[in-house]
């Protein structure tokens, strides 16, 4: 899994977008780009915490990207993956190690 910069900064940015989200505007209008983007963040994220160990965002927020996704997994169940959020990290993981 590489990253190039420009793939990297987006990334970021889409991040800090996310985060900014207010909860209670979302809606399942509005819902199936914003599941796409944490399915792209979440595994980036851990890739520059756990493999590169250089975080760019908090614990606290990638705490909050998790949330946000296990939030919409549990009020709007349409858009919940067919797995846990844990093996889907470990999935992450194990790709990763993998390469």
């Amino acid at each position: 899994m590489q990253y190039n910069k420009q793939q990297q900064q987006t990334l970021f940015e889409q991040t800090h977008q996310l985060l900014a989200i207010d909860k209670t505007t979302l809606n399942t209008a509005n819902l199936q780009p914003i599941v796409e983007k944490l399915h792209e963040l979440i595994p980036y994220h851990e890739w520059r915490y756990y493999i590169l160990n250089e975080p760019v965002i908090s614990d606290f927020e990638y705490d909050e990207l998790f949330a946000l996704l296990k939030y919409i997994e549990e009020f709007f169940p349409a858009f919940a993956v067919q797995t846990l959020l844990l093996n889907v990290f470990l999935a992450t993981l194990l790709k990763i190690f993998l390469q």
